[in-house]
């Protein structure tokens, strides 16, 4: 490939080829061959997708936390009905969502931390690069 990039032609025989090209980040100095900021995106369906899916999502999450707090404001009402004083049956709505909000949290705390934050496909391939560059220089 002809590429203006002299360290690109001479690395471009142990690269892995690719599907298809995307576009290049270049700093402000229009260099494709250096760039002070280089950022590949690859999100497959296209991006507007993506933030379109993203937006409908908040949009649910909005609706979902309007039904809880109506949910909860209707167990308040009937305690109240019920006989319960109102300052007691706040607190005791108030108290069992805190719990129930502190087992869920905990929930996704433990399961977040059996992940393995590691990017292991990263390590090996800059582990590859660092022995390709070593073997170059010697």
């Amino acid at each position: 490939r002809n590429s203006p990039c002299p360290e690109r032609q001479r690395h471009a025989s142990s690269r892995v080829p690719r599907r298809k090209k995307l576009p290049q980040a270049t700093a402000s100095t229009g260099s494709p061959c250096r760039s002070s900021w280089p950022v590949k995106l690859r999100v497959s369906g296209g991006g507007s997708s993506l933030l379109a899916g993203l937006s409908l999502m908040m949009i649910g999450c909005v609706f979902l936390i309007g039904a809880i707090v109506l949910l909860l404001q209707s167990v308040v009402a009937a305690l109240i009905e019920g006989g319960v004083s109102p300052p007691l049956a706040i607190l005791i709505v108030a108290g069992g969502s805190a719990l129930g909000g502190i087992v869920v949290l905990m929930a996704g705390r433990k399961t977040i931390g059996n992940v393995d934050p590691t990017p292991e496909r990263t390590m090996d391939s800059l582990q590859r690069d660092a022995r390709m560059a070593k073997e170059n220089l010697t």
